[in-house]
């Protein structure tokens, strides 16, 4: 594979803050924009352009007023061998680009770090960072050292612990590029380019339709398929331009669009099914299997084939489709609760008893993990036990009541670490039994330490008056995850709340919950106050607290 080897530098410190590194000399240089963004930590929340004699070479999305040109058009030869990357305007960093030469390597990677010094630049403090390089200290105007720390880099609050926030580390710097590469790259890419915000335009109007109409009719079955088939070409459109990312859950926000998943993946596949349109419900799935290879996505296809085999009676279809599920999942109790669905379907409820009874142990009460064994289990019980269905159907209604059903399928800038912990809390399987969004809360404030409540401005250290954000009538106190997702939001008050203190402030002020990392303190992430009394109990009572909240009724 061929590659340029680059230096890449701070122009004021070129020797304190720098990269060596190889790029796939197929490269743009819109894609290379945010190799540079990664690699030196920036957070992307600013504008950027490359710089030579006096031009600028910018995105067309930030364009529009000035005189510049559209970096989309330009090429590499275009900038020579040695030009600039500016990044946030107002308090430019600015990266000098030495293009080295061009060299053969027997490597696939796009990217390959080969050396550097410190871990990035400090976002939003040029002038700090340039006090510590020169100094080896901050200066004397920062009273709390802890609270000058660099937000977009640190992994520590103790200020002793800067020389090792700021070392390089090529290995791990090398992940978070393999990273970019193999995921995020592509959702960069949409993002800067104007063109893809109309996509899923016409899928969205069509599920607009839907969701307004009473009668499930022939026009509401044409217009299914319809959703359906255009939904697909246009995921074909986007992989032929290699912009479809590799999770069909990356969709959920695309450009500008908003896409509700919901109905290509189960309203309109169970309509189908209700009208025997197995051929047709088969072959959506698959078509959707062959876009995306993504765990996910198979959970659910297997679930709608699962159910369009044995409706038919083609139980060693359905049989298949269960293995290949083991395959995907790893999964013994998803693939029991499918295999118990089989079994009803075959009239063999003895066999699904016994196999229910194998997890009986885990299901004290439902929860995300296995809200597919009790479904298996309503499904066997309605037939066999009615008293045994009620007591699993009330459960399941326990349980559907933690789940918000308006909960913001999109998150603010810490959504990438909400993620994380719904997949660290998959893997541990802990006891603790709570909405998906509480899962997601808890762990980020057990893994990075306190939250922030947000403060009324005229509030003193005597008495915190938390904020309160009103949606549809309902009252919730606005927390942050952490201080990437507060300093998003531009709140800046040193105002952190343990979480414990925060669940007791919303019971004992009667309010609906809990909204994490607000945008504009109206979007959120939010958790009802049956999910906080859950939590609540489970908490460790020894970081019991209440907030003063003498202003709430």
């Amino acid at each position: 594979m061929k590659y340029k080897k680059i230096r890449l530098s701070l122009y004021e410190y070129p020797e304190d803050l720098y990269r060596i590194l190889y790029v796939d000399d197929e490269m743009t240089l819109l894609e290379f924009a945010f190799v540079i963004e990664s690699t030196f930590r920036m957070m992307d929340e600013h504008t950027f352009y490359y710089a030579l004699n006096g031009e600028e070479y910018c995105p067309k999305v930030w364009n529009q007023h000035r005189n510049v040109h559209d970096l989309e058009d330009t090429l590499w030869e275009t900038l020579g061998d040695s030009f600039v990357f500016v990044y946030n305007d107002s308090g430019p960093y600015e990266i000098v680009v030495d293009v080295m030469g061009t060299e053969d390597l027997d490597d696939e990677r796009r990217v390959i770090l080969l050396e550097g010094e410190r871990m990035g630049i400090w976002e939003d403090h040029f002038d700090l960072l340039s006090e510590y390089i020169e100094n080896d200290e901050l200066p004397d105007y920062c009273e709390d050292p802890d609270n000058y720390l660099p937000w977009n880099l640190v992994e520590t609050e103790d200020i002793d612990d800067l020389y090792e926030t700021e070392r390089y580390d090529r290995e791990r710097d090398q992940g978070r590029m393999n990273q970019l590469i193999a995921h995020e790259l592509k959702l960069y890419m949409i993002e800067m380019n104007a063109e893809y915000d109309s996509f899923f335009e016409d899928y969205n109007a069509i599920v607009e339709r839907l969701r307004n109409m009473d009668d499930q009719g022939a026009t509401y079955e044409k217009l299914c398929e319809e959703a359906m088939r255009t939904f697909i070409d246009e995921c074909r459109q986007l992989k032929d331009s290699d912009l479809l990312p590799d999770s069909i859950s990356h969709l959920i926000q695309y450009g500008e669009q908003m896409v509700d998943l919901s109905y290509v993946l189960e309203v309109i596949p169970l309509f189908l099914i209700s009208q025997k349109k197995y051929d047709k419900c088969i072959g959506y799935m698959k078509e959707l299997e062959e876009l995306f290879d993504d765990q996910l996505l198979h959970e659910i296809t297997s679930g709608v084939l699962l159910d369009c085999y044995a409706d038919q009676k083609k139980f060693a279809e359905a049989e298949a489709v269960i293995e290949r599920m083991h395959f995907f999942s790893n999964d013994d109790q998803l693939c029991d609760a499918f295999r118990i669905r089989l079994y009803v379907k075959m009239g063999r409820y003895s066999d699904a008893e016994d196999l229910i009874e194998l997890h009986i142990d885990d299901m004290d009460e439902c929860t995300p993990f296995n809200w597919e064994m009790f479904n298996a289990a309503v499904s066997l019980y309605r037939i066999t036990d009615p008293k045994k269905a009620e007591f699993f159907e009330r459960k399941l209604s326990m349980f559907n009541q933690f789940e918000d059903p308006d909960e913001p399928v999109g998150f603010s800038e810490a959504s990438d670490e909400l993620a994380s912990a719904i997949e660290r809390y998959k893997m541990r399987r802990t006891g603790e039994r709570f909405s998906i969004a509480a899962v997601c809360f808890v762990m980020v404030a057990k893994e990075d330490g306190d939250i922030i409540v947000r403060v009324s401005s005229f509030a003193d250290d005597d008495q915190m008056i938390p904020e309160i954000a009103e949606i549809d009538g309902e009252k919730y106190l606005s927390v942050y995850s952490g201080d990437i997702a507060a300093h998003h939001d531009h709140y800046y008050y040193d105002t952190t709340a343990s979480l414990r203190e925060a669940i007791e402030t919303a019971i004992a002020n009667h309010l609906s919950g809990i909204i994490v990392d607000p945008e504009n303190n109206d979007e959120g992430l939010i958790m009802n106050i049956h999910a906080l009394e859950e939590i609540d109990r489970l908490i460790d009572e020894n970081d019991a607290g209440v907030l003063q909240t003498p202003y709430l009724s």
